[in-house]
């Protein structure tokens, strides 16, 4: 006689956290030789800049066959905005020739501006794309809010249409603090959610990010618990250190950043024309994950020379870096990209009302009792802490 099956009980798998790195024109090869180690828990993705298309390609051909997300960020934000219409954008195929304006993309002018985004990524193989997007200077009040929406629509047509069905839309909402923090306007843009064809609704919040203090973050946190019920999975951009309290409190599913740099969002250097000058990336920094905070290379060298800070500041991980400080000085890209992915697929792995209590016990309280001890022997740290 067969035995009859009886259901048991399972253990609900926690939904996935992720995160995003935004690779730099001097970071393709750092972390090339990161994922060359393996796909570590708690990566999603990597957000090209279309800019460095021609140096990063054969990046974009590892994340793909990695099977991790290869997201194309079309830089639309920074070509309506006096201080991003500039330099190597300029000359990008949906560019033009002169600093975009809601009047230019309404309508069929707006259809065939995504058209050329469409065929742009589907050349490269890209597996998702960021909507073309623009900064919300005004809220929802903004001409671009209405643009930004029908552009979305026509941008998942023109997909369909190619046959990139199956290509998932982030939509960018990039606005000040100011509107994103205010009730009313929330509840228009969760309202405005539910027609779009989105897959994800990426939030930059200017200003916004690792400088920003508690009571920023409690607004940040309550916002996005607004957001929630359009059922859209939310990422903070340019959220820093800050981004691993948002994924433990249960405010977004995903950050993203750059590679030690690129934490925090301000609008401002976008908002002011600018000469078009020689383009360079900020120098890599030390991260110092006990700490939850960085170090330029000459601030971290001398406070690693400290017999007292090696001690209770250093990697200890011997796969991450097995010579302490030595490795993370010689390497600190790679030392950023394990720990910071280390650090997801932590809190990922615990159930959600785990989360925010395990990240306050295991990560921000004894951050803040050692930076008690650092800040006497770096005082750059006073800032972070």
């Amino acid at each position: 006689m067969d035995t009859p099956l009886i259901p048991r009980r399972i253990r609900l798998v926690p939904p996935q956290l992720g995160t995003y790195f935004r690779p730099s024109r001097v970071d393709h090869k750092s972390l090339f030789a990161f994922l060359a180690e393996g796909i570590p828990a708690g990566l999603s993705g990597v957000v090209f800049d279309p800019t460095l298309d021609a140096m990063q390609a054969e990046l974009r051909e590892e994340v793909c066959e990695r099977k991790l997300q290869a997201v194309l960020d079309t830089r639309a934000m920074e070509l309506a905005l006096p201080g991003g219409f500039v330099g190597s954008r300029c000359s990008l195929p949906w560019a033009g020739d002169r600093l975009h304006q809601p009047d230019q993309l309404g309508g069929t002018a707006g259809r065939d501006w995504v058209k050329t985004i469409v065929e742009y990524a589907q050349q490269r193989n890209f597996t998702s794309i960021v909507a073309p997007t623009h900064y919300l200077a005004d809220g929802i009040a903004d001409p671009w809010f209405g643009i930004d929406h029908d552009l979305t629509i026509a941008l998942r047509e023109e997909l369909d249409k190619a046959g990139l069905s199956f290509m998932p839309i982030y939509y960018r909402l990039a606005l000040k603090s100011d509107a994103f923090f205010d009730p009313r306007q929330r509840e228009q843009l969760r309202l405005s959610f539910q027609s779009l064809p989105a897959d994800a609704i990426w939030l930059r919040v200017h200003p916004f990010g690792a400088r920003s203090g508690a009571r920023v973050v409690r607004k940040y946190i309550r916002a996005c618990a607004d957001l929630h019920p359009s059922a859209l999975p939310l990422v903070a951009e340019k959220s820093g250190t800050v981004g691993l309290a948002l994924l433990a409190f249960g405010a977004v599913g995903g950050i993203e950043s750059g590679i030690t740099v690129g934490e925090h969002f301000d609008a401002n250097n976008l908002l002011s024309s600018r000469k078009s000058g020689k383009a360079f990336s900020p120098l890599a920094r030390v991260y110092l994950h006990e700490l939850q905070a960085f170090l330029s290379m000459k601030q971290a060298r001398p406070l690693f020379e400290n017999r007292t800070a090696r001690a209770y500041l250093a990697c200890k991980e011997d796969r991450c870096c097995p010579r302490g400080s030595d490795d993370t000085l010689e390497n600190p890209k790679r030392h950023f990209l394990r720990r910071r992915t280390t650090e997801v697929a932590r809190l990922s792995a615990l159930p959600e009302t785990l989360r925010a209590a395990r990240y306050m016990e295991e990560i921000l309280r004894p951050a803040t009792d050692r930076m008690a001890k650092a800040v006497r022997l770096e005082p750059a740290l006073v800032a972070t802490r």
